[in-house]
């Protein structure tokens, strides 16, 4: 199968994305190469005629940074990728002794009034000194940029039907992807921070908006240690929150 990539890229003036192209390899494009930043008007020219190589020579752009996407619809479309993701989730589960119960996908297990307005998560858990949760297994290709390493989530800022899910339930949404560095590893991040930290970027191709999601902001995640940790801490600065803002209030 063909990867196929959209190119963006990044104005450092102003730190906004711009749409370059799709499949447009960076050593095939024509010199001189301009690019104007759709927000600022930054714009830069590179590539400048060097007789001893008979030809333009290439530099490197110094105030924008070029980054390739994955289309979000190869991303988005592999079940048998997806399904692999979902049954290392439940050995990774099971191994770890970690009660749950798998969410049937069906169209007919869910209530029509939803009508794709609410994202049915893959898991529900439970921790002993957490409450429950909910989570989406994510098996996505990672990404990267001068800037870092990226992995996609198919949603938007506004109208997010994974924030929907928790508003109607009132019970956390989490993803948890699978890590491609690391075996038996999980990246986790919870919906409200993948969606406020993520970036909105538009797939040209489909016209499909999705996020991009530095990895810093996942927690690495490998055994049951580790995620009962990982929720203490959540715990630790929700109560917190609520106590300075009664304080506040006072």
């Amino acid at each position: 199968m063909k990867i196929e990539v959209d190119e963006y890229f990044v104005c450092l003036s102003c730190k906004s994305f711009s749409f370059l192209g799709g499949d447009l390899p960076y050593d095939k494009a024509t010199f001189p190469r301009t690019l104007t930043c759709d927000e600022c008007n930054n714009t830069e020219t590179i590539g400048v005629i060097n007789d001893a190589l008979g030809g333009y020579e290439k530099e490197e752009f110094a105030t924008f940074v070029e980054i390739q996407l994955l289309h979000s619809d190869f991303i988005t479309s592999s079940e048998e990728k997806g399904n692999k993701g979902e049954e290392k989730f439940f050995k990774w589960l099971d191994n770890y002794k970690l009660p749950y119960i798998f969410i049937e996908q069906s169209k007919d297990s869910f209530a029509q009034v939803f009508k794709g307005d609410v994202k049915r998560p893959d898991f529900l858990l439970s921790l002993e000194n957490s409450g429950s949760f909910v989570v989406d297994v994510k098996n996505r290709e990672l990404y990267t940029s001068n800037y870092g390493s990226y992995l996609s989530l198919s949603t938007t800022k506004v109208d997010s039907p994974y924030l929907e899910f928790e508003k109607i339930f009132n019970v956390p949404v989490w993803f948890a992807y699978v890590d491609p560095n690391k075996k038996d590893n999980w990246l986790w991040i919870s919906a409200k921070d993948a969606i406020s930290k993520g970036k909105e970027l538009t797939d040209k191709k489909n016209k499909k908006k999705f996020l991009s999601i530095n990895i810093r902001h996942f927690n690495s995640i490998n055994d049951r240690s580790t995620l009962e940790k990982l929720f203490e801490e959540k715990k630790t600065l929700a109560n917190k929150a609520t106590y300075q803002v009664a304080q506040t209030d006072t």
